[in-house]
């Protein structure tokens, strides 16, 4: 078991990953996240459950709305299907939660 989390807002582009700066609780060692970075490692093969939430944000830098976020879970940098979300902001004052939560097989 991992989690790892961020504290500081991350302005994003399309195509760019979420970058996890803190590692949380952590049991075991069959996976593994270096803080600061958006890759874990699982180590050993089986089921393994993958869950993400955060609360997005429209950047400062978009005006013209509505503007629409996607966010995939990637496994080996192809997108895991079924484990995607997305919201389209109607307001720079929006906010929105957003959750992912998978099970994959290595």
């Amino acid at each position: 078991m991992l989690n790892a989390y961020s504290i500081a807002p991350q302005p994003g582009t399309a195509g760019s990953t979420l970058l996890f700066d803190k590692n949380g609780t952590t049991y075991g060692s069959a996976i593994s996240h270096t803080e600061g970075t958006s890759n874990f490692t699982l180590k050993e093969p089986g089921f393994y459950q993958v869950a993400f939430h955060s609360v997005v944000a429209p950047s400062s830098s978009v005006s013209k709305f509505p503007v629409s976020l996607f966010l995939t879970l990637q496994q080996n940098g192809t997108p895991v299907n079924g484990a995607g979300t997305h919201h389209t902001f109607q307001s720079a004052s929006e906010t929105s939660n957003m959750s992912i939560s998978q099970v994959l097989q290595v």
